[in-house]
């Protein structure tokens, strides 16, 4: 199927633990859980690339998001959440994620989550950090 998409198109994969409250009456990955996930990857990629949310003067703010759900994730352990980079500009970058379950090479749930770079104590956009501007690029 042309929307199938494979783990192999992301760079980065964290896996998340499953939680028993992710899994609606079903016995599915509640809807709202996906962008967990996606905050879960996001998250430990930016702290893993050098990123103090506490202390840095410059913090991504999420401008817009979205999920598009492929299949129903069931009941399992844990889930594989794929990140790559699909546009990087001078203060703002679109991640674009992928969920994934072990023995399945394709995605349960794609989307994406657009930051844009701000000063902390101001709230406007501005460049976003070379040192960080690096990690991203890894991945794109």
């Amino acid at each position: 199927m042309s929307h199938e998409i494979t783990r192999e198109v992301y760079p980065y994969i964290h896996t998340i633990q499953a939680r028993w409250l992710d899994f609606d009456i079903l016995g599915h990955v509640n809807n709202v859980e996906y962008y967990r996930y996606f905050e879960a990857a996001i998250i430990r990629f930016l702290v893993d690339s050098g990123l103090d949310w506490i202390k840095d003067p410059v913090i991504p703010f999420a401008a817009e998001t979205g999920c598009r759900f492929i299949k129903a994730t069931p009941m399992v352990e844990s889930v594989d959440a794929g990140l790559r980079v699909a546009h990087l500009g001078r203060s703002s970058m679109k991640f674009e994620l992928g969920i994934f379950i072990s023995g399945d090479p394709y995605a349960y749930a794609t989307g994406f989550f657009v930051h844009v770079y701000v000063d902390r104590a101001t709230e406007k956009a501005v460049a976003i950090p070379e040192k960080l501007k690096r990690a991203l690029e890894s991945i794109s």
